[in-house]
């Protein structure tokens, strides 16, 4: 468990006012999560601190599961996506504790989706369903400023023509 410790540690250069981290590190790294955890947990429990250590790590725990359930949700809505199944994406999208919130907030990848769904609509001929569904779900894209009016126009215009390109 030194050598782990060393190893962490040699990637802490000091600079002045604070301790800043090297290159070779990463606040967002799993694994540097984990042994910054473990030292803290470790040093916690040296100095009697056994309850707060106890408590560092069961929060750990949780965390851990969290981006489990995520990194498990994300990968079922990627395959969704690729066997285009809309119903399993949207359901996804929409139940708490699946995918994480960066993810349902990224509005490119909404319209995206909702934009295939849409020409999936008008290559089948159902041409009421697509009209119906450009005004609930891609409308509300162009109304919130997330996609430029034009890029509307331009699905509505799919509506006329005879095939998808």
């Amino acid at each position: 468990e030194k050598a782990t410790s060393s190893s962490l540690l040699q990637g802490i250069v000091s600079h002045g006012e604070g301790l800043k981290l090297g290159p070779s590190f990463s606040p967002d790294d799993e694994g540097f999560r984990s042994e910054m955890v473990a030292l803290i947990s470790q040093y916690l429990q040296q100095f009697g601190y056994t309850a707060s250590a106890h408590t560092l790590l069961d929060e750990q725990a949780l965390r851990n599961k969290v981006a489990n359930k995520e990194r498990s949700a994300t990968k079922r809505l990627c395959r969704a996506i690729r066997e285009g199944d809309f119903a399993e994406s949207d359901r996804l999208l929409n139940q708490s504790g699946g995918v994480s919130l960066h993810v349902r907030a990224n509005k490119a990848l909404l319209f995206a989706l909702a934009r295939q769904q849409f020409l999936e609509l008008v290559e089948r001929g159902e041409n009421q369903k697509a009209l119906t569904f450009m005004t609930k779900r891609l409308r509300p894209f162009v109304q919130q400023q997330t996609v430029p009016a034009d890029q509307l126009k331009e699905l509505a215009y799919c509506l006329t023509a005879q095939t998808v390109s």
